[in-house]
């Protein structure tokens, strides 16, 4: 089941909720003022908020991600993610995978 909240918990939490030869889909909530450091995905990924709003920033420039905008990544794009002031924000990442090998 997908968040629809924060809730309580440590200030940042990752959850694994799929990861087979397809896809990788994870949860991640940044509590209090927490922000995702900056790193780079090896894979293309989508970033879509479930609950809050936020930046991802890539370099100097901002994306914005919420319930209405998704941050789309192409593999190896540095990146960090800043939730808005005073809020609790929860993404839900879709890491593509090449799939099976044949």
């Amino acid at each position: 089941m997908l968040p629809k909240e924060a809730g309580p918990g440590e200030p940042q939490e990752k959850k694994v909720l799929v990861d087979n030869q397809f896809v990788k889909l994870v949860t991640i909530t940044l509590r209090g003022g927490a922000v995702m450091p900056e790193h780079a995905a090896p894979l293309p990924v989508t970033i879509e908020a479930l609950s809050g709003g936020g930046v991802v920033r890539l370099g100097t420039s901002e994306m914005r991600v919420d319930r209405e905008h998704i941050v789309a990544l192409g593999p190896g794009v540095p990146h960090a993610v800043v939730p808005d002031a005073g809020t609790d924000l929860v993404l839900l990442l879709h890491a593509m995978k090449p799939g099976a090998k044949k």
